[in-house]
């Protein structure tokens, strides 16, 4: 499956034949659920922000599509839900960036294997990253009520990921702020660089898995996504380098890849995935 940006989610046979195309404007990235539903942003236009005449704003929404047909099974509207809830002040609304109001960048679903390590949440619960508020979201998985939201350290953030332990991770952008210093010819943003970052849920406790230091400089201030291996290294996919790294909790880099488009560019490195020795089947296989 493909997320094309704004336009489709598109499922092709492995001869890459096109099974269904759905349109509906899902953007960013796409998870698949224990029950093969699929999870995607959609851009949702035409909201007027109260006071604000002619101007158009635009709040994502979350959609759930049948992943064996591609129908839009449900739409999950946000402003409606924090505006059941009254929570309206979480999404403060600035005149800078009306026309990307929370910036949903990720969607991702509580497997049900995991929830016995994440107390107060349920198999099925939902993570939203809102980058532009710095916030991460997790939603009822039953009455689509806002149940946990935490603002901050992270800035800019993508790809926040429950993980077996019962913390969750997030790529931190640190994006925010104006160019920092260059540092061995990379820009390393205003805050020097950026961080995979560990929350635990109940105390709110924040550690650091990754970041910038002697052995290699890190820094994405747009995209960017991770996976914490079994191993306890994380993959990072350093998008706006074009680099994908292995690194060792003490900061080692155990290989590295330059997603290399000439001898002067790079291209962007949008994801990294490792993938268990079993699945090697799939790629000797025959595409029919």
């Amino acid at each position: 499956m493909a997320n094309l940006d704004g336009h489709d989610i598109v499922r092709v046979s492995p001869c890459g034949d096109i099974r269904w195309r759905n349109g509906g404007s899902p953007h960013h990235s796409l998870d698949v659920d224990d029950t093969g539903l699929i999870w995607a942003p959609i851009y949702v236009p035409n909201r007027r922000a109260q006071g604000v005449q002619e101007r158009e704003i635009f709040v994502d929404s979350v959609g759930v599509f049948d992943g064996e047909t591609g129908e839009e099974l449900e739409n999950i509207d946000l402003l409606a839900l924090i505006r059941e809830q009254n929570l309206e002040g979480i999404l403060p609304r600035y005149e800078a960036i009306l026309d990307d109001v929370p910036h949903l960048n990720d969607v991702e679903t509580l497997d049900a294997a995991m929830p016995d390590a994440l107390p107060g949440l349920s198999a099925g619960d939902i993570m939203l990253s809102i980058r532009n508020h710095n916030q991460i979201w997790i939603l009822d998985g039953e009455t689509r009520a806002l149940k946990w939201w935490m603002t901050g350290p992270m800035t800019g953030q993508h790809d926040p990921d429950f993980q077996p332990d019962g913390t969750i991770t997030v790529y931190d952008n640190a994006a925010a702020g104006r160019s920092g210093t260059l540092t061995d010819g990379r820009d390393l943003g205003f805050h020097g660089g950026s961080r995979i970052l560990r929350i635990d849920p109940e105390t709110r406790e924040i550690t650091v898995d990754y970041e910038t230091g002697p052995n290699s400089m890190f820094f994405s201030r747009f995209r960017g996504k991770h996976q914490v291996l079994e191993n306890g290294n994380v993959l990072v996919a350093e998008s706006d380098a074009g680099r994908a790294m292995e690194v060792t909790p003490d900061g080692t880099v155990v290989w590295e890849y330059i997603n290399a488009y000439d001898a002067e560019n790079v291209a962007w490195m949008m994801d990294a995935i490792k993938y268990p020795e079993a699945m090697a089947g799939v790629v000797a296989g025959s595409c029919s």
